[in-house]
C-alpha cells in the first residue's frame, strides 16, 4: 500500500468519526460611534467535527469574583478545511461553551485538520 492510498483511507476513517456538527466564526472588533468596541462574527465554515481531549490541562483564575476554569481540547475537522485561524471561535452542536482556536496542528500525511482549542467554563456549562 502506498502512502497516498493509506492517507486517503485514513481520511475516510477520520471523517467517519466526525459525528458532531461545528460552526466556525471569526470575531471582528470595530469601534462604534459611541466609542465602544463592538464584536461581530463572520462565518468561516460549517460541517462535521470531532471533539477530543487528549490530556487533562486546566488552569483556573478568578475573574470578577468568579472562578473560571480554562480547559484544553482539540477539535478535528475534515482535512480539506483550510480557512480556520488562531482566534476563530468554534461552536459545536450540543455544547453550551464556545471553543477558541489557540493552535494549529500541521502534518505531512494529514487525515484531518486538528485544532488546539481552549474553553472557559465554570464547571457545569461545557455539555
Amino acid at each position: 500500500m502506498s502512502a497516498r492510498t493509506a492517507v486517503i483511507a485514513g481520511r475516510k476513517a477520520a471523517e467517519a468519526l466526525m459525528t458532531d456538527r461545528a460552526t466556525v466564526t471569526r470575531p471582528i472588533v470595530t469601534t462604534g460611534p459611541d466609542g465602544l468596541d463592538h464584536i461581530d462574527e463572520t462565518p468561516v465554515w460549517a460541517g462535521p467535527c470531532k471533539v477530543q481531549t487528549y490530556e487533562a490541562h486546566e488552569t483556573a483564575a478568578n475573574a470578577a469574583g468568579a472562578l473560571v476554569t480554562i480547559q484544553r481540547y482539540s477539535i478535528h475537522l475534515p482535512h480539506r478545511v483550510d480557512a480556520v485561524r488562531v482566534g476563530d471561535l468554534i461552536r459545536v452542536a450540543g455544547y453550551l461553551s464556545v471553543f477558541r482556536v489557540t493552535g494549529l496542528f500541521n502534518k505531512t500525511h494529514v487525515t484531518s485538520r486538528r485544532f488546539q482549542v481552549d474553553v472557559e467554563t465554570n464547571g457545569d456549562d461545557l455539555l
